[in-house]
């Protein structure tokens, strides 16, 4: 235990680390409450006790996004994620999972994508949804921009179309997400 940086975290989890491992991400967000979050690892655990013998790791964060971040968000201009102090305070439910055997890929796909479907139908059930899906977190079919709003994505992509008219950052940068 100690305090550090993510940078500082992510050389030091790296180190020894073997090559060929496989992962994947998915996200979702809730406004704060106790007993869904309990509910949510209750469910964490149903999908992928089944599964455990087969994962080198899954890791179930809940990373809070409290009303004070929000508001910070607001100076300047605003933000594009369509987070408003209003909204919160929030919660980022973040799900990674580690895996060898690529046999087990469809597995753990199907697995990963009904826990957080099942974890935003249960946000839904109790009226603690929340549309915000967190980038970096997300899995390569999640909606990333629907939860920033219309006017937000309109926004930024008059940005892009200003600065990068002819398309060139969504060609040539690798990855996904880019603005539809």
């Amino acid at each position: 235990m100690r305090i550090t940086n993510v940078s500082d975290l992510a050389l030091e989890l790296n180190v020894g680390e073997e090559g060929g491992k496989r992962e994947l991400y998915r996200t979702f967000s809730i406004h704060n409450d106790a007993e869904l979050a309990v509910q949510i690892l209750d469910l964490c655990y149903e999908k992928f006790s089944p599964l455990q013998e087969r994962l080198n790791l899954v890791s179930c964060a809940f990373q809070p996004l409290p009303v004070n971040y929000m508001r910070e968000m607001q100076k300047n201009g605003g933000n594009a994620l369509g987070l408003e102090p209003e909204d919160g305070p929030l919660v980022i439910i973040n799900v990674a999972i580690e895996w060898l055997d690529q046999a087990e890929d469809e597995a753990v796909k199907e697995a990963i994508k009904e826990f957080v479907d099942d974890g935003v139908r249960l946000a839904r059930k109790k009226r603690l949804d929340h549309p915000y899906i967190y980038m970096n977190y997300a899995g390569p079919d999640q909606d990333v921009q629907a939860g920033y709003g219309k006017n937000n994505l309109k926004r930024l992509q008059e940005v892009r179309d200003k600065y990068d008219p002819d398309g060139f950052w969504k060609k040539n940068w690798p990855g996904y997400h880019k603005l539809p």
